[in-house]
């Protein structure tokens, strides 16, 4: 398709943000619009690129962003009108309008801020695809009030726990994120939650687990060594000291010398 005019596109955004108060106008306007942009015949762009599973339009980044810019004020403004859009939206069966329902609902705040997580509790059992599976640990990575909170914390806890391998993949994807946010300063906390998977590790979880131990590291050497040491420790399995030991060359040899005195 021929590139995107902005000068065209930006009053069809508007015009669309305009009907934030009538659900049915807001969706129909904005089908128009991702139908009139899709690249379904010859998508180039890699971004492009989502789970086969879904349907998608293939749609420029820049609609996309254009779309997320003015949906981010709308947040800010109409935060009271967002949470049934992103339903309407969510309900479509194509990827692009998922991902902006997701990406709306990381963008409230105040009294709303809680929505994010209740839809995510509500949308994760109906299966969802990979790439939105993302895009909700991306948009929640980017909101430090999300991810800090117990309601995310509970869930994520809820996740590693679980008897489903895909189920915990995805709760130590979103642990990997947490640790990577800089942001973020409450490492005892992430300690807590992968315990249980350090205290009995899964052979089909140990590349999750050495990189998330890698992440870790990166924080803080001292404590990564600390928690892995009292694992050894209170476990007294050879499983976990396999593990530990496999671990040992993340580490500096400082911290080699004193997890190995534990493992031995």
């Amino acid at each position: 398709m021929p590139p995107v005019q902005l000068s065209r596109l930006r009053p069809q955004v508007n015009a669309l943000m305009s009907h934030y108060g009538d659900e049915t106008r807001f969706i129909r306007t904005l089908q128009l619009i991702l139908e009139k942009y899709s690249e379904k015949q010859n998508p180039t762009n890699a971004w492009l690129r989502v789970d086969p599973g879904i349907p998608a339009y293939f749609i420029p980044p820049v609609v996309m962003n254009e779309l997320e810019s003015a949906l981010e004020v709308l947040a800010k403004t109409r935060p009271q009108d967002c949470v049934p859009l992103a339903e309407a939206m969510w309900r479509l069966p194509q990827f692009e309008p998922k991902k902006l329902a997701v990406f709306l609902l990381a963008r409230l705040g105040g009294d709303y801020k809680e929505e994010f997580i209740r839809h995510v509790r509500e949308w994760y059992p109906a299966g969802i695809s990979e790439a939105l599976v993302g895009e909700i640990i991306r948009q929640s990575s980017l909101r430090l009030e999300i991810v800090s909170s117990r309601e995310w914390l509970n869930l994520l806890g809820t996740w590693l726990l679980s008897e489903d391998k895909r189920t915990q993949k995805i709760g130590l994807r979103a642990v990997q994120n947490l640790v990577d946010n800089r942001a973020f300063q409450n490492l005892p906390v992430v300690f807590t939650l992968v315990t249980p998977l350090y205290s009995d590790p899964r052979i089909t979880l140990q590349k999750d687990l050495t990189e998330l131990t890698r992440k870790l590291i990166e924080r803080s050497q001292p404590e990564t060594a600390s928690f892995l040491i009292s694992m050894v420790e209170i476990n007294q399995k050879e499983s976990v000291s396999a593990l530990v030991r496999k671990l040992l060359p993340l580490f500096d040899p400082f911290y080699q010398t004193e997890i190995k005195q534990a493992v031995v």
